[in-house]
């Protein structure tokens, strides 16, 4: 099983999910015979891994493929072209077709290398951001998430819903009140332990629960 994606992947900063996954498949009699394969690499975006699927993914000819990617995309866009995510169906309209389309152009174009390798693929929706890490970058997650769980729909390959799981389990601790600005993460974006805990369970759930 290879995981393919970011530094979020790959765990360089803050927290390792495969690391977090492996801990909750020790000893799992169901699990024997799993190589977890890290091709994670710091700073890509979704076209890095198009130049890089054939010989990081399918050249390992595994059973399954995970892919989590989007943040880094998301990040340079709102760099390049700061400013709040539009709200009205014209303004959304063109920020779907300068952001949002091109990535899942590339990330339909991925699926397809995936596939046609003989993989089975996995998709995941990003993770979450916390505190004050740019203008509109929540409202331009949730375009591409939304984009990605559609793409999930059209190809006919799994999804994995890690964003909703995080909303959701930071909606829980916000509920119960006092939650500092950084819990899932380290940093807004790379994962502390409960955010790769999180992202780990998700996983674990879609191939390993009973």
């Amino acid at each position: 099983m290879v995981f393919f994606g970011d530094s979020i992947t790959k765990g360089f900063f803050g927290s390792n999910y495969i690391n977090a996954l492996k801990k909750l498949v020790a000893g799992r009699p169901d699990v024997d015979g799993f190589h977890f394969i890290n091709a994670g690499r710091d700073g890509d975006m979704i076209d890095d891994l198009l130049l890089r699927v054939e010989t990081d993914v399918v050249c390992e000819a595994p059973n399954w493929v995970v892919v989590l990617v989007g943040i880094n995309d998301i990040f340079y866009d709102a760099v390049m072209l700061s400013g709040p995510a539009p709200q009205n169906p014209t303004r959304e309209s063109s920020l779907y077709d300068h952001m949002v389309k091109p990535f899942i152009d590339s990330y339909s174009n991925l699926v397809d290398a995936l596939v046609d390798g003989g993989t089975k693929v996995a998709i995941c929706t990003t993770t979450g951001v916390e505190g004050d890490i740019g203008i509109g970058l929540r409202e331009k997650l949730a375009l591409v998430n939304d984009a990605i769980r559609s793409l999930a729909e059209s190809k006919q390959v799994e999804l994995i819903d890690v964003h909703e799981a995080f909303k959701e389990h930071r909606a829980r601790l916000q509920k119960a009140g006092n939650v500092p600005e950084h819990v899932l993460t380290v940093d807004g974006v790379h994962l502390s332990k409960e955010g790769a805990r999180i992202v780990a369970e998700q996983v674990f759930e879609f191939f390993f629960s009973d």
